[in-house]
Formats: C-alpha cells, structure tokens, sequence
C-alpha cells in the first residue's frame, strides 16, 4: 500500500488525466476514505499546479449535496494534492452506455444538475466544462439517485472573468459553447448551453453536434447544424 505523509495511505488509483491522478486513499486520523487527487510537480508546468490549487479552492467555498466535497488541501516538496469526498458509483457516461434515461430518472437527475450549477453560479463559480465524465451517479440509503458535480480544475470565477483579455481555449468540444471557439470569456450562459448538450446526450446517447474530428464537431456548433 502506497503512503503519503502520515495522515493519507493511497490504496488504489482511480483515474489519471491531464489535471492528475486520482486514488482511493484511507484517512487514518478521521478513519475513513476519501478521494485524493495529486499533481506531481515534476511532471507539469507551475500553471497546472496552481489550476489544481485553484479547483481547491473553488470546491471549498460551495456545500451544496450535488457538488462533491473538498476536505483538505496541501503542498509537499514533490506534489499537491487534494483531498475529497469519495463517490461510490459510476459516470453519467457510463450509465448512459449501459442504458438511456427514462424519462422520469432523467427529470429526478436533470434536476439535481440544475440545483448544483444554480449553487456555483451563485457562488459566482463557472465550472466549465459540464459533461457526463464530471458527474457521479450514486444510490442514496433510500435506494434514490444522488448526483455529483466534479473536476472544477478548469473552472474560472466569474469576478475574474475579463473581457479584454483572451481565453485559452480548454475543456471538451462536444459541450463547449460556440463563442469559446472564438477565444471568448466563459460565462454562466456558457455553463448553461454546456448543460443542453448534457441533456441531450442523456437521452440519446449521442451529442447533438458531431463529426469525425474536433474540428468538424466545431464547425457544427458555429453553424448550428444538430442532430434534431
């Protein structure tokens, strides 16, 4: 069993990608497991660090039950690192794989989207980039779906949002608004178009803006041209 520090012993890895890794970890003091996502610091650039930091930071300013929860944040000489709620369940993209939404789950789960977006919103948080990798799909005690709403290391405060500037161009093309492809500021209405590409997969398992490239998946968004 791997170790980090004295607190946290990694038990497992749960998913790496351009942010990080992430493991199952066992926190020794609370007794319980958690979620802990770590960025080597010789294996990024400064900026990737302080993005995983960031998302830390963004995480702790929302409770609301359909956004995961961050307990703790910490540097070390060769890492930082997260430490967060662990989710048993699966992705929404991999439940939709399995079998499409009826219509009466996808009310129950839309809804719980919609009510953790508003609190981000409200909190004048963006999270960026709303897709069906970035929310868990668990059972409640009372055998209810429960969702969750993660991976906020891209997201920007909406009070650090400046027009006059450009914006890198980050996140996924299949729900990325059509403004962004121009190197425009992400706003809430970018979160909420997001959000209709979501809900369109959700219930047929496809994107309503395809092709066999990145670029064509673009040029659909831009044209409006969708599936109906």
């Amino acid at each position: 069993m791997m170790k980090t520090g004295q607190r946290y012993r990694l038990k497992s890895t749960l998913g790496t990608g351009g942010f990080g890794s992430v493991y199952k970890a066992y926190d020794s003091k609370l007794n319980r497991d958690v979620a802990l996502k770590r960025l080597n610091k010789g294996g990024c650039q400064e900026a990737v660090r302080a993005q995983l930091m960031s998302e830390a930071r963004v995480l702790a300013t929302i409770q609301h039950p359909n956004i995961v929860a961050i307990y703790d944040v910490s540097s070390h000489k060769d890492f930082d690192e997260i430490v967060m709620e662990l989710i048993v369940g699966v992705t929404l993209r991999t439940f939709v794989q399995r079998h499409l939404l009826q219509p009466s789950d996808f009310k129950h789960i839309a809804a719980q989207i919609l009510h953790g977006l508003a609190a981000t919103h409200k909190a004048g948080v963006l999270h960026g980039d709303i897709k069906p990798e970035n929310i868990m799909l668990s059972l409640s005690q009372d055998d209810q779906y429960e969702l969750k709403i993660f991976d906020f290391g891209i997201s920007e405060s909406i009070d650090n949002v400046d027009p006059s500037e450009n914006f890198t161009l980050v996140g996924s093309v299949n729900v990325m608004a059509p403004e962004l492809f121009d190197r425009q500021k992400p706003t809430e209405q970018s979160d909420v178009y997001a959000l209709g590409c979501l809900f369109y997969y959700l219930l047929t398992g496809t994107y309503p803006f395809e092709g066999v490239s990145s670029l064509q998946v673009m040029a659909a968004h831009l044209k409006g041209q969708f599936r109906p």
